[in-house]
């Protein structure tokens, strides 16, 4: 083949780099580690503040702690929802205090509908009894709100009513319902990781095969997956694929390389695998001894029944020629004793 110019090999090199450059920038991990060496060589030539960003890296050791991010993360949409509702049910309850319980915030707290929103989400929070722990008790007789007159009464009862739906909507339901979704999720993360590390465990990637199965066998699930299946052998085996030239494959590696680019994995020896044929013979031999043994004690279970039924027919017929007899030496002792009983005195 003709040798490739200057400007084509660049051109190739430049879309590799630009391929590898890409998927560096999209790995978290790669991006994390790029990170994770900016901020050591800003902690050591600049200043100690930096290294705290190491801390970070319980989440990366640990996957189940990892799982605690995740779990906001992953029903992000759900929790922007849940938190769009909370705002606008404080802005409801804003509204009701800006008109009904205006001489109950402190000082210039309420200047104006965007400050009464304000102080009602903040102080919601930083008090015990939400928003009502917040509240003061208003002074005078003048009035209290826009156009509402003060009435011991009205503010009584209307202030037990404000209070308790706002603990009970806003600091009760809402904040269970935001924790509920993250427990929830969080309870999905850890059991789809046990089953994830279960599987890696436990069955093969490569033909699926259990280690119960496997075991059964001289070497056992360890030795498939370290000797038949061995994970990096085929992930050796795929890049080799992707670097070799396509006009160098073999007929194999012409279909295996056509079976990647689909994301078609029926190459995969699903449910199959070397051990399983050097074993069948084996395994076969070792089945048939316990086959043989059931027979031999079938047979002789046979023999047993059919004694037991001679047996039985022997017994069966000793008793009526028993009976029989009895009943002739009965009637032969009437007709002895009949003419006596006939006889006179």
């Amino acid at each position: 083949p003709p040798k490739k110019g200057i400007c084509t090999l660049f051109i190739i090199y430049m879309t590799k780099f630009s391929r590898v450059l890409y998927a560096s920038m999209t790995d978290l991990n790669i991006l994390y580690y790029t990170w994770y060496m900016l901020f050591s060589l800003f902690g050591t030539f600049g200043h100690n503040f930096f290294f705290a960003f190491h801390l970070l890296d319980v989440l990366v050791r640990y996957p189940l702690l990892k799982n605690v991010i995740l779990a906001v993360w992953v029903p992000r949409i759900q929790l922007l929802l849940t938190m769009l509702l909370y705002v606008i049910l404080v802005w409801i309850f804003t509204l009701f205090g800006f008109y009904f319980f205006l001489g109950h915030f402190k000082g210039d707290d309420c200047d104006s509908a965007y400050d009464c929103l304000m102080t009602t989400f903040d102080e919601g929070f930083k008090n015990d009894g939400g928003v009502g722990g917040y509240f003061k008790e208003p002074g005078g007789d003048a009035n209290q709100g826009w156009g509402v007159p003060r009435s011991d009464g009205f503010y009584k009862y209307g202030r037990f009513t404000y209070d308790t739906l706002y603990n009970l909507i806003l600091m009760i339901i809402m904040i269970e319902v935001v924790g509920g979704i993250i427990i929830d999720t969080f309870a999905m993360l850890r059991g789809k990781l046990q089953d994830r590390i279960h599987d890696m465990m436990n069955i093969c990637f490569a033909c699926g095969l259990d280690r119960e199965h496997l075991d059964r066998y001289q070497e056992g699930f360890v030795g498939h997956i370290k000797r038949d299946h061995y994970l990096w052998n085929y992930i050796f085996y795929i890049s080799y694929l992707r670097h070799k030239e396509k006009t160098e494959y073999t007929g194999t590696e012409s279909y295996i390389y056509h079976m990647l680019s689909t994301y078609n994995l029926s190459w995969f020896p699903n449910k199959r695998a070397l051990v399983l044929e050097e074993g069948h013979k084996k395994l076969g031999e070792d089945e048939t001894e316990p086959l043989a043994q059931f027979q031999i004690l079938r047979h002789a279970v046979d023999g047993l029944g059919k004694k037991l039924d001679e047996m039985n027919t022997k017994i069966v017929d000793g008793f009526h020629n028993t009976h029989e007899n009895q009943r002739k030496e009965g009637k032969r002792r009437s007709a002895k004793f009949a003419p006596l009983q006939g006889s006179p005195h």
